[in-house]
């Protein structure tokens, strides 16, 4: 499982702020969450990603 945090998320026409992707190994979307505090094994990439 790989997260990636990033600044704003848009998945599926919906907006997502201070939020986490959360990938598979083989690279499928797990889940879409918003943070509050630091999550661990997260690489930050900041900006905004579109799904």
């Amino acid at each position: 499982m790989k997260r990636k945090a990033y600044s704003k998320i848009i998945y599926n026409g919906k907006e997502y702020h201070q939020a986490i992707v959360e990938y598979d190994d083989n690279g499928n979307i797990n889940r879409v969450f918003e943070f509050t505090e630091e999550q661990p094994f997260t690489e930050w990439i900041g900006g905004t990603l579109t799904i």
